[in-house]
């Protein structure tokens, strides 16, 4: 509709996210090691509690039963945040991160979708509103919550490719130039040829009555039908061989944000998306998500960027002329 009122310029697009807490307890954070100390912490608490109980029993005074009875309250409160704990800890697995080195990033019992976030404000629990703004009207195109707090995940390109078993589960020997497929079976060695940025790659090709016949056939090939035919291929792998390697595309694309011409892009980003997270979080006054769960979340960010972009088709669409 925005685009249908001439409010969409379709050359500069600017993403960013803005990080907010939501309806998730910070205390109730941690890796699955550090949930299992506080686990054994409370189950201590309640054993020192139930001692001092039984001690003060025999010989309790009105006063003393007062004190009981606000003892008694706390043990139960400690017993049943040790179930809310172990019920948690039974029933799910650890959180791993989306970097380039997969570790364990902290659960949230309250909401183990969202995640613990450093920002310019302290640290909080909650998500990452992610918004692709066009430049011309400010008019969000997309927008998405993400319970991680870096953004680099979020940009995936749409292949409408399968995920395949990816070349490092195969058995690469740099030095006989040799390739043991998943399934055991050696490749065919092809050639060895340079690419286009100078990185010397082997190349092996699965023999293709061995592909398809293969049981791992369809979770190893993009397309395993072209194993059934006589003139198709089997799998095909690379495998680089030179440390000295060429520019690749980050080392290209860092040359164009570094330019005179991507430092003037760059430059129009504040100045595009940054307004519309202060119009959503100051005049629309959403400063935290109030919500739990991903799915939740993000259908309450989507309404009030919904809502941004109402009041630029009131205020600049043909309709407002």
């Amino acid at each position: 509709m925005c685009h249908e009122q001439g409010l969409l310029g379709n050359e500069l697009f600017a993403i960013d996210g803005c990080k907010m807490p939501s309806n998730a307890a910070k205390e109730w954070s941690g890796t699955f090691k550090e949930l299992e100390e506080k686990r054994k912490k409370l189950r201590r608490l309640i054993r020192h509690h139930l001692k001092e109980h039984h001690e003060r029993d025999e010989a309790a005074t009105e006063t003393e039963l007062d004190r009981d009875i606000r003892r008694a309250k706390t043990v139960l409160s400690l017993n049943e945040s040790l179930k809310k704990v172990d019920r948690f800890l039974k029933t799910n697995c650890p959180r791993m991160g989306r970097g380039k080195r997969s570790k364990e990033v902290k659960s949230n019992i309250t909401d183990n979708e969202s995640a613990k976030m450093t920002t310019s404000k302290g640290t909080i629990q909650g998500y990452n509103g992610v918004a692709t703004v066009d430049k011309k009207h400010q008019i969000i195109i997309d927008a998405q919550a993400f319970g991680e707090g870096q953004e680099h995940h979020t940009l995936q390109p749409d292949t409408g490719w399968k995920d395949i078993i990816p070349a490092s589960e195969f058995q690469f020997d740099p030095v006989n130039l040799t390739c043991i497929c998943p399934a055991g079976k050696e490749l065919h060695y092809e050639a060895t040829r340079t690419d286009g940025n100078g990185v010397s790659r082997a190349q092996f090709k699965g023999r293709l009555l061995q592909c398809r016949h293969c049981p791992k056939k369809h979770q190893c090939m993009q397309n395993p039908a072209s194993a059934d035919h006589r003139k198709g291929s089997g799998r095909q792998v690379t495998f680089a061989l030179e440390r000295n390697r060429g520019p690749n595309y980050t080392d290209w694309m860092k040359h164009r944000v570094d330019s005179p011409q991507g430092k003037e892009i760059y430059s129009h980003r504040m100045s595009v998306v940054e307004p519309v997270f202060g119009n959503i979080g100051t005049n629309k006054r959403l400063n935290r998500f109030s919500l739990r769960g991903r799915k939740k979340v993000q259908g309450q960010w989507q309404l009030y960027c919904l809502v941004h972009n109402i009041e630029k088709l009131a205020n600049y669409g043909q309709i407002a002329a």
